[in-house]
């Protein structure tokens, strides 16, 4: 609904890009995944809201390794080119049907391909993160060669031509509002993702069992 705020401050990419990182290990972990990361840049500034940016990439990962089969690949690059920073998340899982290709970032649209239902989403996941890049300038884009083939997903970013050092954070992780941490336990898998999902809406840092 349009309804969603940013906080927008200075914000380092990479810092955001490992904290995605850390968040979704556990998954890559349980899937005995090969996972890769190739950063070029220590450090790639950007107008943004650290916890709206974290999400982006905490979703594209999760979604990669979702639809990857066990000890498979996932690899995040980043990249500058230009004023615009680009992250690619791609995989060898199971790709794209190219039918649904041009609709997988709809609400509510899902990929069934052959995951099995009860690790399947809600269709929000990729719908927040075209969202979320929408909000800070940015786009996202998905590729596949077709089924069992794999995909690639390329998000851009508007990067800042300098940052003043008075404008920089000052140590600590930048967090709006009163946010928290929360464990969420649930027999119910899309229940719990839904839940985890609105709370990170509003903020906090949310893990789910």
């Amino acid at each position: 609904r349009n309804a969603m705020r940013v906080n927008m401050q200075p914000v380092d990419l990479v810092a955001t890009i490992n904290s995605a990182v850390e968040s979704t290990a556990p998954l890559i972990n349980r899937k005995r995944h090969r996972f890769e990361m190739a950063m070029q840049v220590d450090s790639a500034w950007m107008e943004g809201d650290p916890i709206r940016l974290t999400q982006i990439f905490e979703n594209l990962i999760a979604n990669a390794a979702k639809y990857t089969d066990e000890q498979g690949e996932v690899r995040l690059e980043l990249r500058v080119a230009g004023a615009e920073a680009v992250i690619e998340v791609a995989d060898n899982g199971l790709g794209l049907d190219p039918r649904l290709a041009g609709r997988i970032f709809d609400l509510f649209v899902q990929d069934h391909r052959s995951l099995d239902r009860s690790q399947g989403g809600m269709g929000i996941g990729l719908a927040l993160v075209r969202h979320l890049a929408s909000l800070h300038g940015g786009s996202v884009e998905a590729f596949s060669e077709g089924l069992n083939r794999g995909s690639r997903f390329i998000v851009r970013l508007p990067l800042l031509p300098d940052v003043p050092d008075d404008r920089l954070p000052t140590g600590g992780e930048v967090r709006s509002g009163q946010a928290q941490r929360i464990l969420v336990v649930d027999d119910d898998l899309q229940g719990a993702e839904s839940l985890v999902m609105l709370l990170e809406m509003a903020g906090h840092e949310v893990s789910f069992a």
